[in-house]
Formats: structure tokens, C-alpha cells, sequence
């Protein structure tokens, strides 16, 4: 087996952070975190991605499902 340089594994782990969704799209820092919006002034009982170092906030939304042909 190989082994990889440092720097790959660097681009890897920058890689992962960003498909985990839990980094800031604005900022790229890696601290967001999930809150209801009744205490960021949202929607209450709707949960938000937010950053901890700008501020900025994303509703955790889901696409609906897929309607099945009868």
C-alpha cells in the first residue's frame, strides 16, 4: 500500500468538511452548529445550520418525497 503525503491528506480532510455540511458556506469556518428558530428569531420548531463565527444561518430543509405512480 502507499502512503499518502501530507498534503493529500490535508485535501482530503478539507474534502470531507465540506461535504459534512457543518461548515459555514460564507465564512468556511467549521463551527456551525444546529438551532431551532425561535431562539435565532426563525420559524420556532424549524431547525438551522448556524455559524458561530459570522452569524450566518441556513434552514435544514428536505426534499420531499417522491410521489408514487398508481
Amino acid at each position: 500500500m502507499t502512503e499518502l503525503s501530507e498534503e493529500h491528506r490535508e485535501t482530503i480532510r478539507e474534502a470531507n468538511k465540506r461535504r459534512a455540511g457543518h461548515v459555514c458556506r460564507k465564512c468556511g469556518a467549521g463551527g456551525c452548529e444546529k438551532l431551532d428558530g425561535g431562539k435565532i428569531g426563525g420559524m420556532p420548531g424549524i431547525q438551522y445550520w448556524v455559524c458561530n463565527g459570522c452569524g450566518w444561518n441556513r434552514a435544514i430543509t428536505h426534499r420531499p418525497r417522491k410521489e408514487k405512480l398508481q
